[in-house]
């Protein structure tokens, strides 16, 4: 409907919701087409049920602020991030540049005396401080 396209384009920035199964219903996708075009940003929040599956308990909340405050970092896999377009070297969906001068942590960086722990399921890495 045009009201919301409407509304859209007023909009300072745009999030929504897909179904439980993922899908994005046809007004949606328009009303995200719509925010692209115009150069306003969009962000997708989970679905309910994800939101359910990954609360953290208070415990697992505090060792993971806990974590974090210490420098540890989750680990990011390279191989599933986008190359660049000129180079082919990964990009950084993050700090949105070449992924080996970002900052960010990746996988198989133990000879650069970075450090790994699994923190629910998840890996952490921690550089040294030398």
């Amino acid at each position: 409907m045009q009201m919301f396209l409407d509304i859209v384009g007023a909009c300072q920035s745009l999030a929504f919701r897909s179904f439980e199964d993922g899908t994005i219903g046809a007004g949606v996708a328009s009303e995200i087409g719509a925010a692209r075009a115009a150069g306003i940003p969009v962000f997708e929040l989970p679905p309910l049920a994800q939101v359910a599956l990954r609360t953290l308990s208070v415990e697992a909340t505090r060792d993971k602020l806990e974590a974090l405050k210490q420098g540890w970092r989750p680990v990011v896999e390279t191989h599933q991030l986008l190359p660049c377009t000129c180079c082919e070297e990964p990009l950084c969906p993050v700090h949105k540049t070449h992924f080996y001068s970002c900052g960010c942590i990746g996988e198989g960086e133990e000879m650069t005396g970075t450090e790994y722990r699994e923190l629910g399921f998840v890996l952490y890495g921690r550089r040294s401080k030398d």
